[in-house]
């Protein structure tokens, strides 16, 4: 949960200091997973005082989002399909047909939270109590992996088509999804892509 690109991804000159990746991955340095992070607590805090005060007390809501059964943020099931965006992005770059600085300025806003995450947000906010909090894992699968790949590459094309477009321009979009399926496909013959999910019930008690 992000609504907003964190701050604090480029150096003192400007700089990507995540080059060539969208989000979190294995080698990015500390200091993206803290600007993620803490965009995820500013960005989850606006959304707790907001539910707040649309709930009188002993009222419950709901959440259910993408997160991380691990505390690891390079988790794979959580990155794995951005890791594949990045692939794409990097051979529409080797192939001239965008430019490797546009992608290295490119970061999605998003961030998977963990279950303890959720937990001190919640405790720091002080408007609510965690009722229940569960993993669940989400399976898509077809049987069928080029089916699949199909599948999940339209939902990220719906996800991202306008930032990428405002980015890129719309011109790249059918080249870049017509990649980010072969190699999805690819990942998918070898194994299945999973999605971990929370499911939060909060019950307001301020």
């Amino acid at each position: 949960m992000c609504l907003q690109v964190p701050e604090g991804l480029v150096d003192g000159s400007g700089m990507s200091i995540n080059k060539g990746k969208t989000y979190i991955c294995s080698t990015s340095p500390p200091a993206v997973l803290s600007a993620y992070f803490n965009q995820f607590r500013k960005d989850f805090s606006v959304f707790l005082k907001s539910r707040s005060a649309e709930l009188q007390f002993g009222g419950r809501i709901g959440i259910a989002m993408l997160g991380r059964e691990s505390e690891d943020h390079s988790d794979r099931s959580t990155t794995i399909l951005w890791d594949v965006l990045d692939q794409s992005f990097a051979i529409l770059a080797s192939q001239e047909m965008i430019d490797e600085e546009k992608v290295n300025e490119y970061d999605v806003p998003f961030y998977a939270p963990s279950r303890k995450e959720i937990e001190s947000e919640v405790l720091r906010d002080g408007s609510f109590t965690i009722e229940s909090m569960e993993n669940y894992e989400l399976k898509t699968s077809t049987g069928d992996p080029k089916e699949d790949a199909r599948i999940t590459s339209m939902a990220i094309r719906a996800i991202q088509e306008s930032m990428i477009s405002h980015h890129f321009g719309e011109e790249i979009l059918d080249s870049l999804f017509q990649i980010y399926n072969g190699l999805l496909g690819e990942v998918m013959v070898k194994e299945e892509i999973t999605s971990s999910h929370l499911l939060v019930v909060l019950k307001k008690s301020s």
